[in-house]
């Protein structure tokens, strides 16, 4: 399993990364996902720890390193803040990420502020 991001806006356009596991945990923005480089998209975001399992802290690195409160909320004080921190996730039925993965994706996702929204599930 591997799993895409769909991270709201208010204005858009909706920022999207996806979560798979190639062997280590790695993120990567989908825009320009077709230029590869030794085998790894150039778009490539692999936490400092990065190993074949997610753990918690792997979305707040990806917050932190995008900077996407910045890009999603521009004022925490108005009425689509709220809205901006629902984060839509697809899975995917291939790749070598599982049930536990996601469940601890979502558990820091709540513990962060953010709304997961499962979308698709195979």
């Amino acid at each position: 399993m591997y799993f895409t991001l769909l991270f709201e806006s208010p204005e858009g356009p909706t920022l999207t990364y996806e979560l798979v596991f190639h062997p280590a945990v790695e993120w990567s923005r989908t825009a320009n996902s077709h230029e590869y480089h030794h085998g790894r998209p150039v778009n490539s975001i692999q936490p400092p720890k990065s190993g074949p399992r997610y753990v918690m802290g792997d979305f707040r690195f990806l917050i932190d390193h995008e900077k996407i409160e910045n890009q999603i909320i521009p004022n925490r004080y108005d009425a689509d803040s709220l809205r901006a921190r629902k984060v839509g996730i697809v899975c995917h039925d291939s790749g070598h990420g599982n049930e536990e993965d996601l469940n601890l994706l979502m558990s820091e996702m709540k513990s962060e502020g953010f709304i997961p929204n499962l979308m698709f599930r195979p």
